[in-house]
């Protein structure tokens, strides 16, 4: 599914242009809206976004065959990538239960 993973890259430019529409409307003086021109560009863009990802995944979602019975099935044991030297030495230094952003904050 190639379409499903470069539509997920897209959310985070949409996701940046709401952080754009809500700096510049943070704290907007009553009126006072010179700053809303700076708005445009970001919801133009969010809304072009979002129906370009739309339109593409409309049709492949038509077409997806699903297989009920592999959803049901628990994943493998296995992680899906290897164990690094910095994974291996958090594992080993953090103690039992320490949440993991603790030591991915460093």
């Amino acid at each position: 599914p190639d379409i499903t993973e470069l539509v997920r890259g897209k959310t985070g430019r949409v996701y940046g242009d709401l952080m754009t529409l809500l700096t510049a409307m943070k704290a907007l003086p009553l009126a006072y809206n010179k700053d809303m021109q700076e708005d445009k560009e970001a919801l133009f863009d969010a809304i072009d976004t979002a129906e370009l990802s739309l339109s593409v995944l409309t049709p492949m979602l038509r077409t997806a065959t699903f297989h009920p019975a592999n959803m049901k099935r628990p994943p493998p044991r296995a992680s899906s990538t290897p164990p690094t030297a910095p994974t291996t030495w958090c594992a080993r230094a953090c103690p039992s239960g320490t949440p993991t952003a603790w030591w991915a904050s460093w």
